[in-house]
């Protein structure tokens, strides 16, 4: 049990640490056609056109055997997206993850994205997570579809 504790206490640690160091990182915007090298990658900006995004099955998003049972977006109280959503673990082993949804409006472009995490979900379990995001919720449109996607799984 304490192991357990132990770990999970690590993994509180190691979320809380990286999500610390992303906003100390600078942002670099960049116009296609234009590159810059960070450390030793080198990064250029590319056009890209959007593609349509199809609705998930049945409304539901699926990665990593992590299924999105149900989905409430909302304002947060500041503008910005907000909400919560229900995950349930198929896998057969307990999992820590941390997790995006990106919102598409109807033309297939990114309307935003919302970050959210669970710890310690046991198979077969079904858990409520809040979701989180510095995009503003009215870049949301009344019918979207989104896009589900595990971005770390311990």
């Amino acid at each position: 049990m304490f192991k357990k504790a132990l770990l999970g206490s690590i993994v509180l640690c190691l979320v809380a640490a990286g999500v610390a160091s992303a906003y100390a990182l600078k942002t670099i915007y960049l116009t296609p056609g234009h590159c810059v090298t960070i450390g030793s990658t080198r990064v250029c900006a590319v056009t890209k056109r959007p593609t349509a995004t199809p609705p998930p099955t049945a409304g539901k998003g699926n990665d990593k055997g992590i299924v999105v049972e149900e989905l409430d977006v909302k304002n947060d109280g500041l503008g910005d997206i907000g909400g919560v959503v229900r995950l349930k673990n198929t896998l057969s082993r307990t999992v820590t993850i941390t997790f995006t949804l990106t919102f598409f409006k109807a033309n297939g472009s990114v309307a935003g994205t919302a970050e959210g995490s669970v710890d310690s979900m046991a198979p077969g379990e079904t858990v409520t997570a809040n979701l989180a995001s510095e995009d503003p919720i009215s870049a949301i449109p009344s019918s979207f579809h989104y896009q589900f996607q595990v971005d770390a799984e311990f």
